[in-house]
């Protein structure tokens, strides 16, 4: 409250109470990860890196992305998931190609030893699907059929390690429909989804 023996302008003395503005300490922090292009040579550029490229051209105001390109041997994962957490994300958005054309998989569950003991994501999986239904318009799925494999491995230690939202969003090859765009928005509004408080 101003007094009377205030020095400015009450017009100045208002744009300190701003409110809609989001600050740096506003952004929610999500960590995205996709894989180099290393065991992709039959496509022209392995699909989830190119989503990641493409998220990072018109990152959104409330959210902060941390992008992590991840070399697809199990010793580069094995020293990038401690950078995950330096982060303190609030998010966790593994993104991973795979070779089923038309269709987005969202995986539910990774496994840790084998087909024994799953470990499984917190994410509101019905919750993503209805808000992607009505908005998206490409077929997208929840999946607890995740391969044995170097993204499952990725998963299942931030998984094992994270109370954070973490999920891992199986990429088709692009097509037509399927295109860079498209899915890109398909991983836009599911950072939005999960951001929402």
């Amino acid at each position: 409250m101003m007094g009377t023996d205030c020095l400015g302008e009450p017009a100045d003395m208002l744009t300190m109470c701003n409110k809609g503005t989001v600050t740096g300490q506003d952004a929610k922090t999500v960590v995205i990860t996709a894989f180099e292009n290393r065991f992709f040579e039959f496509w022209k550029k392995n699909p989830s890196e190119a989503v990641l490229d493409e998220l990072l051209k018109s990152p959104r105001k409330n959210i902060k992305i941390v992008p992590l390109k991840i070399k697809s041997t199990f010793e580069a994962v094995d020293e990038k998931v401690p950078e995950i957490g330096k982060s303190v994300p609030e998010i966790i958005l593994h993104l991973a190609a795979h070779s089923t054309p038309k269709i987005i998989y969202l995986e539910k569950i990774a496994f840790s030893d084998g087909y024994s003991n799953p470990l499984e994501s917190t994410v509101d999986f019905e919750y993503i699907l209805d808000e992607l239904d009505e908005k998206c318009g490409l077929k997208i799925e929840k999946s607890e059929n995740i391969e044995r494999s170097i993204e499952n491995y990725l998963y299942s230690l931030t998984l094992r390690e994270s109370s954070q939202k973490t999920l891992l969003i199986r990429i088709p090859p692009f097509d037509d429909e399927y295109t860079k765009e498209a899915i890109t928005s398909v991983v836009r509004e599911i950072m939005r989804t999960l951001t929402r408080d």
